[in-house]
């Protein structure tokens, strides 16, 4: 049986590869995080500081239900025929 881990006040973020991204607009990184139980979508991109020059990523977060909702309604949106 596998072990149980306790996920709170955790995250991950992975690697987007540049073959999975459709375009410079995609995020470069994406994860989950959560916080007191609640679970979000992290997604990140590489940017540059304007006067410093360094690197850093900057990102969203956005509640992982409201994510998957948004996912499935592009999906279906993608399988709608024009009826003409």
């Amino acid at each position: 049986m596998a072990k149980q881990y306790d996920k709170t006040n955790s995250w991950n973020l992975f690697k987007v590869e540049e073959e999975e991204r459709k375009s410079d607009s995609y995020p470069n990184y994406s994860g989950y995080i959560n916080v007191d139980g609640t679970d979000y979508l992290l997604t990140g991109w590489l940017r540059e500081g304007q006067k410093s020059g360094r690197k850093f990523i900057g990102g969203t977060i956005k509640l992982k239900d409201d994510a998957k909702a948004a996912a499935n309604v592009q999906k279906s949106e993608e399988k709608e025929e024009i009826p003409f």
